[in-house]
């Protein structure tokens, strides 16, 4: 048992998905690093996604059987470093909550169903985050002074 405990106010909003209440992902919106987080897991996810183009090619040499192995693993490679970069962003796993058993490299409207769920919930964090910190602008202007 610890000797002292300290209660922190939860910052936390939710997001459902698909109306369901019961899933959803939740954000702190005064992270800081939230957006930084985003746009980092954003560019290695288009690395790694951009890699697979490439597989006709490096996988040339290979049988059918080889090839067909090596491809599947470069997919799997691919898929977990996905989930890992979302469940990074948000600090809980949330790839669960999003794709479930899914591949997150299928296709939702002729995009891969991580860059659909990217493209709808970045501007949304964005807003949200961008709201907080005109709260805090203002907040923190009453108690600081500027100078000349």
């Amino acid at each position: 048992m610890a000797d002292f405990n300290i209660e922190l106010q939860e910052r936390k909003k939710r997001i459902s998905l698909n109306g369901d209440l019961d899933r959803y992902i939740e954000f702190d919106p005064t992270d800081i690093n939230l957006v930084i987080r985003l746009d980092g897991a954003q560019k290695r996810i288009g690395a790694a996604v951009g890699s697979l183009a490439d597989m006709e090619s490096e996988f040339a040499e290979m049988s059918d059987e080889e090839r067909t192995g090596a491809v599947i693993g470069r997919v799997k490679e691919v898929e977990t470093l996905i989930r890992e970069q979302l469940d990074y962003v948000f600090d809980s796993p949330v790839s669960a909550v999003v794709f479930g058993v899914t591949n997150p490299l299928s296709l939702v409207d002729g995009k891969s169903f991580a860059q659909h769920f990217l493209e709808k919930v970045t501007p949304f964090l964005r807003k949200e985050i961008e709201a907080e910190y005109k709260k805090i602008d203002k907040h923190v202007g009453k108690y600081v002074q500027p100078t000349d």
